[in-house]
């Protein structure tokens, strides 16, 4: 069992290009993936979602300057 954790962002927030990464094709038995996204920068509690699938910021912006989202 292995398991591989790195940061993809620098300290300044962007993005680091020498992080990218790609999976290589199993040419002989198995290979299992599993991802856990871990979310230093979130914007959970600061931009909610809005109520239709179609929802844009713009929808929501009133709201959120009133403090009810």
């Amino acid at each position: 069992k292995m398991a591989v954790f790195w940061y993809n962002v620098k300290l300044s927030g962007e993005l680091d290009h020498k992080t990218l990464d790609g999976g290589c094709p199993v040419v002989v038995g198995n290979k299992w993936v599993f991802n856990k996204w871990v979310w230093k920068y979130g914007n959970t509690f600061t931009r909610r979602c809005g109520l239709t699938p179609d929802a844009t910021q713009l929808d929501i912006e009133p709201y959120m300057r009133k403090g009810l989202v």
